[in-house]
């Protein structure tokens, strides 16, 4: 399998929403409110992604195979100030179907390569408590669980995230 990375540009946010759309519905039944996934369009991410990658505010990372797309990464500075000098994961889809094909792990790799390469001080994540599959892929590939967490409200439901960090060892 031939895997090549690319940066998105605007035009790719449609896409990109609909890659999203796709994963959660794939991913997150039983995670949240079946309600909110029977809704959720396609189109609901395209102007957050594409205005992310026209402004520059975060990088958008293409996996492709062949020429589809199969995965996206977007990141960049951390959003919180108490985080200063750090990168943030801000998500990571694959598609459905491509699950545990490395898609993920080619993403995470390139992104912190990129991170270091800017000389921030490690990556954060936020992940569903829940999401047992998410939590163990962002462990194997070198997070730690730091305990700290994060309710949040989606369609009327209370939620749980776990924030997940990589520190970056000096060079």
């Amino acid at each position: 399998m031939t895997v090549t990375l690319r940066a998105a540009v605007p035009t790719d946010a449609g896409e990109i929403s609909r890659l999203y759309a796709q994963s959660w519905r794939a991913a997150y039944p039983g995670l949240v409110p079946q309600s909110y996934l029977d809704e959720l369009q396609d189109h609901h991410w395209t102007q957050t992604v594409a205005d992310w990658i026209t402004t520059g505010r975060f990088t958008a990372l293409l996996a492709f195979e062949k020429e589809v797309i199969a995965g996206c990464a977007i990141y960049g500075r951390a959003r919180e100030e108490k985080y200063e000098g750090w990168g943030e994961l801000v998500s990571l889809y694959v598609m459905p179907g491509r699950f545990r094909k490395g898609y993920g792990s080619r993403l995470v790799q390139r992104m912190v390569q990129e991170m270091k390469a800017q000389g921030l001080s490690g990556c954060y994540l936020w992940v569903l408590d829940g999401n047992r599959r998410a939590r163990a892929f962002y462990e194997k590939a070198g997070f730690e669980d730091t305990g700290e967490t994060l309710t949040f409200t989606l369609a009327d439901a209370p939620l749980l995230d776990c924030r997940y960090q990589m520190e970056f060892k000096p060079r």
